[in-house]
């Protein structure tokens, strides 16, 4: 499985990538569909992701919580946008969803923690 980075937006503080998986890109899919259903969330997931692009992340755990293993949700509303830090000065988004019910999926919240296995692996293999 080959992972590559897609720069998305780059600001100040951050440059912002999507992971994209065997051509398969799914936060820019998340992104798009919010896009077509729910139009408001998506115009406010877009503009946390230029405030962190250009300010950094912020420290407030109701825009930006950490979910355990280095991987971080961007939350507007219900949606949620998987991420990490992927070098200095770079975020990599990973993928998206609508929350439910009280919790994250865990099944989608596997998905950003093994693609930013995967990231961090391949990283090594390309240092030695």
């Amino acid at each position: 499985m080959a992972l590559e980075s897609r720069r998305i937006m780059e600001g100040a503080a951050f440059a912002v990538y999507s992971l994209v998986e065997d051509g398969k890109d799914r936060a820019q899919k998340f992104l798009e569909d919010l896009e077509r259903r729910r139009l408001g969330l998506h115009v406010a997931l877009l503009g946390s992701l230029h405030r962190i692009a250009e300010h950094g992340a912020p420290r407030n755990t109701l825009v930006f919580r950490h979910e355990g293993a280095g991987v971080f949700a961007i939350k507007e509303g219900q949606a949620r946008l998987y991420c990490f830090f992927c070098g200095k000065g770079r975020l990599c988004l990973t993928n998206g969803d609508i929350k439910k019910q009280g919790r994250a999926d865990p099944v989608v919240l596997a998905v950003a923690r093994r693609l930013k296995s995967e990231w961090e692996r391949q990283r090594q293999e390309k240092q030695r």
